[in-house]
């Protein structure tokens, strides 16, 4: 005697008319770190110092604390201001709108005359100095 087992019917629906989209490709870490950084840029806030937008055209590049960091055969560019690290997390593009931290190459800016702070230990000694390369 063999027993046979039927299948429940389907439960109706909740939502009938309601299409389904299909599920998108999930993001890899670098596109959402763009995503991310465009929407902070859009309101106002520089991504990697997390500081109001200076306005007035400068750009990062442009900036004292901008560097240039080599290792092996590539150049991350980095700003001091923002804190150094060797992820990718706390990269800049020059192209970006500076942050109200911004002090033009050549002047260190701010009323002590001092460098950003860690300026001196990356390699940067004197304002006219605006790369660096990783030390050990």
């Amino acid at each position: 005697m063999s027993r046979r087992f039927e299948r429940a019917p389907e439960p109706p629906s909740l939502f009938p008319d309601l299409e389904v989209p299909e599920p998108a490709e999930p993001m890899s870490k670098d596109r959402r770190r763009t995503a991310r950084q465009r929407h902070l840029l859009a309101q106002g806030i520089h991504p990697a110092t997390r500081r109001p937008l200076l306005g007035g055209g400068e750009t990062c590049s442009g900036c004292v604390a901008f560097l240039r960091v080599a290792h092996h055969d590539k150049a991350y560019l980095k700003c001091v201001a923002a804190g150094l690290s060797h992820g990718a997390g706390t990269d800049v593009r020059a192209s970006w709108p500076a942050c109200d931290r911004f002090a033009p190459v050549g002047e260190w800016g701010g009323s002590s005359g001092a460098p950003p702070a860690g300026a001196r230990s990356r390699g940067l000694a004197s304002p006219s100095v605006s790369t660096a390369t990783n030390q050990p």
